[in-house]
């Protein structure tokens, strides 16, 4: 099994503002993007105030449309899902490529992480706190997806529960050959209690180093794995500084039996 750390949510040149941790719930932020047709006023947080109502208390005024992706919350839309639905992933141009490359494909398992700060409700509206120990805010794991069988959205059959995805619907990309969904898997294959889903927060799933958003800490089993997306070859010298590039969005570790034990162990912890 392969384990990927995938860059997911507002970060800053999409978005410009991290997401939330509110009561020890994690709010990710979906990406903006014009023309899709999804608002962020009909989409609800895990907490279930509009994305729209949030944005306005924390200064957030220049979007309106939305890209969901992934799609892990059962009720970001505020209606009941097709039956059989399942959390789904998409991807497509280099990065697409970068993760077929690298052998992606079915029982595989992606960890999502992005930009994060703390935040509080005040008087009923929603604000970031003060954060000494990160003041600019940190990077941290938010959810995961088990894969199952991947999708050629151009050429493949689309199940009907996925068919309003963003990488489905969008019409920039209905002729990209590159275009892929990666499903939840039905069962998993390693253990895990879910195969998709939204972490509940805990300090053990920030990656950054106090002050250093893109320095992460690693476990020590980390050292010397490969890790691509980072030059040729480039493996983990030192777990505890490990310093992630600043652009690209799939990081695919070489197999391990000791990162996919810890991998499983951190989801079935974190439900």
């Amino acid at each position: 099994m392969k384990i990927i750390f995938s860059r997911k949510g507002f970060d800053s040149t999409s978005g410009g503002k991290p997401s939330l941790v509110v009561e020890n719930k994690i709010i990710t932020f979906p990406i903006p993007q014009a023309n899709t047709g999804v608002f962020y006023k009909d989409l609800l947080t895990p907490m279930g105030v509009n994305y729209d109502t949030l944005f306005h208390d924390i200064g957030i005024h220049q979007f309106s449309e939305a890209h969901v992706d992934p799609d892990l919350n059962p009720n970001i839309y505020g209606t009941k899902r097709p039956k059989g639905w399942r959390g789904v992933f998409g991807q497509d141009d280099s990065s697409q490529t970068h993760l077929s490359n690298e052998n992606v494909c079915e029982k595989d398992l992606f960890l999502f992480f992005g930009w994060f700060q703390f935040g509080s409700i005040v008087n009923g509206k929603y604000a970031y706190t003060s954060n000494k120990k990160n003041p600019e805010g940190f990077h941290m794991l938010w959810g995961f997806l088990e894969t199952g069988k991947p999708i050629k959205v151009e050429n493949d059959k689309i199940p009907e529960w996925a068919s309003k995805h963003t990488h489905v619907i969008n019409k920039h990309l209905q002729d990209n050959s590159n275009n892929t969904l990666y499903p939840a898997a039905e069962a998993s294959s390693i253990g895990l209690k879910e195969t998709f889903g939204i972490f509940t927060f805990s300090e053990d799933l920030i990656l950054s180093n106090p002050g250093k958003r893109s320095n992460w800490k690693l476990d020590k089993f980390f050292k010397n794995k490969k890790i691509s997306h980072h030059g040729k070859d480039a493996k983990i010298n030192d777990p505890n500084h490990f310093q992630s590039v600043g652009r690209g969005q799939e990081f695919v570790f070489e197999e391990s039996k000791e990162i996919e034990k810890w991998a499983v162990g951190l989801i079935n912890n974190h439900l």
